[in-house]
């Protein structure tokens, strides 16, 4: 048998007052879906509250609806009976409007209701529940559990709290605000030059508080500072050796990015490099000659930079110079009996460092030579016809000179003569005629 909710209920009230042993009204039958204006299991609709008989009426005296008996109120028989803000039976507390002790759900009141994500019924915003009924995130503005901070908004990789509702600190590459000047490799765009150095790599400092400048430098103090190759006179310990070459000068180009090589050389291998006109004994096929001597022998200055013409002779412009013994007719007072001649015609070879002494002689030897034309009894075939011409005749000599000697040759009979000293007879006739001596 089943009885609406309204004539169950007058049964229940009619024993209890035949058995004056109620204490308090029975609890609703059925679901929450019995609550006002709700459907009777018969399928028809009831309305409520109502009165015991289902009807309605007006009091006179108050012009209110009447409700029937007062019952005391019992949370989750789903019956709104004041002071009930609300009653959703067995629903009560599940998320719905109503929580379990029959009033609206609002957020701190530790139900999560319609709208709430949580509800922990605290005032606390620093647990997983905000005061919102929102979960907690980083970033609403409330330290959470988990978090070191939490400025909502203002959360950001430069001020005093991360994204990450973390604390910023000295090593996590974000510059904080008003604190840190850098932090790692991040130096917020700032260089050594900014800094008032030529140039470098500039650094942070472990406490982030400022830069660190070791690695910058300032070219033109004088010292190789770290980043420069070098720094005027300082040069690191370097020089032309280390740069590859045999010797020199190395100097710091005005950068200090670099070395001035200018000044050295590879001077002393024998080899002419770079700016080098000579070295050692590679000359280039230079010789005295080419270098506008009359010879000699040419040789390289021990800079490499010059040839050395101490050994080079200017033979053939008649002045003695270097090792020269003589220069075309410069004989520099030299003559066939200062070398040791009897006589004769003292020259210079054509290298002007030796005499020439082919025309110088020594007469008496017997043996024509230079410019002798006899020595003693060598006349060199000559005779006074050879030497005088035809007609002449007589004994043809030598003189202590090595010259010939005449004085015994005549012209003999026949032969014209200008006077009778030319005839071998002492006469010489009226026709002009040497006559033949008698």
């Amino acid at each position: 048998m089943t009885f609406a909710p309204h004539a169950l209920g007058r049964t229940v009230l009619i024993a209890c007052s035949v058995l004056l042993a109620c204490v308090q009204p029975p609890a609703q039958i059925g679901s929450s879906s019995l609550g006002p204006d709700s459907e009777s299991t018969d399928g028809t609709a009831t309305s409520g509250p109502s009165t015991l008989d289902g009807t309605s009426t007006t009091s006179a005296e108050s012009g209110t609806d009447e409700t029937g008996p007062s019952f005391d109120p019992v949370c989750g028989d789903g019956i709104v009976e004041s002071p009930e803000e609300c009653d959703l039976g067995s629903l009560n507390g599940s998320g719905m409007y109503c929580t379990n002790s029959c009033t609206n759900n609002v957020c701190g009141d530790g139900y999560p209701g319609p709208g709430e994500a949580c509800d922990d019924g605290n005032q606390s915003n620093g647990d997983d529940c905000t005061n919102s009924c929102g979960l907690a995130s980083c970033g609403d503005g409330d330290v959470q559990t988990g978090e070191e901070c939490d400025e909502g908004a203002a959360n950001s990789e430069t001020g005093s709290c991360l994204p990450s509702c973390r604390l910023p600190i000295c090593g996590d590459l974000f510059i904080q605000d008003g604190v840190e000047m850098c932090d790692g490799t991040n130096i917020g765009g700032q260089t050594c030059v900014s800094q008032g150095f030529d140039d470098g790599v500039l650094l942070c400092s472990n406490d982030c508080l400022g830069y660190d400048t070791s690695n910058c430098y300032e070219c033109g103090n004088g010292v190789a500072e770290p980043g420069e190759v070098c720094d005027g006179a300082d040069l690191d310990n370097q020089t032309c050796a280390t740069q590859a070459f045999v010797g020199g000068t190395l100097a710091c180009q005005a950068s200090c990015n670099g070395f001035n090589t200018g000044g050295c050389h590879n001077c002393g291998n024998n080899a002419i490099n770079g700016g080098e006109t000579c070295d050692g004994t590679d000359l280039g096929g230079q010789t005295c000659v080419s270098q506008g001597f009359g010879g000699g022998t040419l040789a390289c200055q021990a800079n490499c930079m010059a040839f050395n013409t101490g050994a080079c002779n200017p033979c053939g412009n008649g002045m003695i110079n270097g090792a020269e013994v003589c220069d075309g007719m410069n004989l520099n007072g030299q003559t066939c009996v200062s070398q040791g001649f009897d006589g004769g015609m003292l020259a210079c070879q054509a290298n002007c460092m030796a005499f020439n002494t082919g025309g110088c002689h020594d007469c008496g030897d017997g043996v024509v030579n230079g410019m002798e034309q006899c020595d003693g009894a060598a006349l060199g075939g000559q005779t006074c016809m050879g030497l005088l011409g035809a007609g002449y005749q007589g004994t043809l000599s030598c003189n202590a000179a090595c010259m010939f000697n005449t004085s015994l040759c005549c012209k003999g009979g026949g032969v014209a003569c200008a006077s009778g000293l030319e005839c071998c007879s002492g006469n010489c006739n009226g026709s002009m005629v040497c006559t033949n001596p008698t």
